[in-house]
């Protein structure tokens, strides 16, 4: 982990800054050092993500455009890490996080599930 502590990008933003605009293309992922962004399509909020969680590993893991925009609901610390900085780290640290990505995907995928057979 501290492998890509020490290579990602430290960056800070600002309350309603965007992050990600949807339809970029981008190979980036975010870690929430602090703060929380909201997650958003079509202009409505969807979820929002707090401090240790993580946003983009569809665009890292799929290399396509972003589907949703993300923007920082309080001043936001993250770090950023692009797909060369994961090619760099040992392969022990690329499994650590391709593990944590399909778990993440997994959670999101269940709780999307979950909404959708509400409303029906």
């Amino acid at each position: 982990m501290w492998e890509i502590v020490r290579a990602g990008n430290w960056q800070e933003y600002p309350e309603d800054a965007e992050i990600i605009l949807e339809g970029d293309l981008d190979d980036s992922f975010y870690i929430i050092v602090a703060g929380e962004v909201s997650v958003r399509k079509f202009g409505k909020d969807l979820r929002e993500l707090n401090a240790g969680d993580c946003f983009g590993e569809m665009g890292y893991l799929a290399k396509t455009k972003r589907t949703a925009m993300i923007v920082a609901r309080v001043p936001t610390s993250l770090l950023k890490v692009n797909s060369t900085v994961i090619s760099q780290v040992s392969l022990n640290c690329q499994v650590r996080f391709l593990k944590v990505f399909l778990r993440t995907l997994i959670h999101r995928l269940s709780i999307t599930t979950e909404k959708m057979s509400q409303e029906i």
